[in-house]
């Protein structure tokens, strides 16, 4: 869940210092820059794609924050929720169910 919040950190902690710490020495070069500007948009696509939740068809979302639950349902589809949410997922199909039963007349 948190997880490519996490890596879109990582990669940013990355990209930057492949870019700053290559231009402050004397071997700097243009491959070293790309890959660093490389990483960085790796960390940007993480850190958008953390918002993004899908919520199945049959179903919602209910949004949940460090226990303060949303009064707006998500409903299905793409959905933007904030990382550090839970999403939990309801179903709401009618299910019929029937029952036969033997009874004495």
């Amino acid at each position: 869940m948190y997880m490519n919040l996490v890596w879109s950190i990582i990669a940013f902690v990355v990209g930057i210092s492949l870019i700053v710490i290559k231009m402050a020495h004397h071997d700097y070069n243009k491959t070293t820059n790309l890959v660093g500007i490389g990483v960085l948009l790796l960390a940007l696509l993480l850190f958008i794609s953390s918002f993004i939740r899908i919520v199945p068809a049959g179903t919602v979302g209910v949004v949940d924050l460090f226990g303060r639950v949303s009064d707006a349902e998500r409903t299905p589809g793409l959905n933007l929720v904030n990382p550090f949410a839970k999403l939990v997922i309801m179903n709401v199909k009618t299910e019929e169910i029937k029952e036969t039963m033997n009874v004495p007349s």
